[in-house]
């Protein structure tokens, strides 16, 4: 594991579960990323301004404002930025339309955390 390769990145995490908020925040310390943590979709867009934001990590169902709301509300700001991969253990959406709305990946849950950080390396790069 490389502990540097997010390095010098900031990475928004939306995600309603206190305990897997917290989980992914410290693993992506330990990569090396500053990390910005929301409850729900309004909560990520309202830390979107306060600083450069170099990928965003979502949960697509979220009380509050769920990750496709999210999406968009980040698109109709910039369409051709930050990356975005949602995290998901069920939606109504699929990996095809989230893509064709402008995310980057969906990954199903649970997911291996080396495979999260090397997908999220493919996006940075």
């Amino acid at each position: 594991m490389t502990q540097a390769s997010l390095s010098g990145k900031t990475i928004l995490i939306a995600e309603d579960d206190p305990d897997l908020r917290e989980i992914l925040t410290d693993m992506l310390t330990l990569h090396g990323a500053k990390v910005l943590a929301a409850e729900n979709g309004p909560s990520a867009l309202a830390l979107l301004g306060t600083e450069e934001i170099h990928m965003i990590l979502s949960d697509m169902r979220m009380p509050g404002g769920d990750g496709m709301e999210l999406l968009k509300g980040v698109r109709s700001r910039d369409v051709s930025g930050p990356p975005f991969i949602f995290l998901t253990g069920y939606s109504d959406v699929g990996a095809e339309v989230a893509i064709a709305q402008g995310a980057q990946d969906m990954l199903p849950k649970p997911y291996d955390n080396d495979k999260l950080v090397a997908r999220m390396l493919d996006f940075l790069s």
